[in-house]
């Protein structure tokens, strides 16, 4: 018997359930970065670490979405040109660049290696400094790696909307067909309250 192939990005149902995440994760972005505004400008002692509390859920989800929209080898690259694609979003897109997500995922090697080389301890240099946040720039410092949070933050807000509608109408056209009922009700609530546009899993894999 002669083994089906496995879906492919083609396939207007994965193609639907992959947009549902990368809004998942788009959402999570916006959230975060309301988060980090808020920890910014409080007063409470604990504020510095909600800061970095905010800015790891921002580099996760945006990592999460570069996953998504690359996939994590060269082959996956090729394969998901179709949701970019639809997306609009470009090959030099600000979601592609996880190196500062990983420095913040392999914490543990990075210190390692910034204890026994960084000059930070004799004299004080933010490209020097293991985590640093200037706020004025939005700039975010890891040991030497400089990245723009800002650009991250400015290019989820701008896909936000474009994705919600894109989305709602891949689920229209898929799910319409299979279960009328369920997506009328889910393309109504995403479309009534899209600051709330969060969809649960289960109302669509099914």
């Amino acid at each position: 018997m002669t083994k089906p192939k496995p879906p492919t990005l083609g396939d207007s149902a994965l193609t639907t359930l992959f947009l549902h995440q990368i809004l998942i994760q788009c959402f999570y972005v916006v959230y975060a970065h309301e988060d980090l505004t808020a920890a910014l400008s409080g007063t409470e002692r604990d504020s510095g670490g909600r800061v970095f509390f905010a800015l790891q859920n921002i580099l996760t989800a945006a990592a999460n979405i570069s996953k998504a929209l690359w996939g994590q080898q060269a082959s996956r690259s090729n394969e998901r040109r179709h949701l970019r694609a639809i997306l609009g979003v470009p090959e030099n897109s600000a979601f592609r660049d996880v190196t500062m997500r990983n420095n913040f995922e392999h914490f543990d090697e990075r210190l390692e290696k910034w204890w026994r080389q960084s000059s930070t301890l004799e004299n004080f240099d933010p490209l020097e400094e293991f985590r640093y946040y200037e706020k004025d720039k939005s700039l975010l410092y890891f040991w030497g790696q400089t990245f723009d949070i800002q650009a991250l933050i400015e290019e989820a807000q701008t896909m936000l909307p474009t994705l919600q509608q894109i989305f709602v109408g891949h689920l229209e056209k898929e799910w319409l067909k299979r279960d009328p009922a369920t997506a009328n009700s889910i393309c109504q609530r995403a479309e009534i309250a899209p600051e709330t546009g969060i969809l649960p899993d289960e109302d669509i894999s099914e």
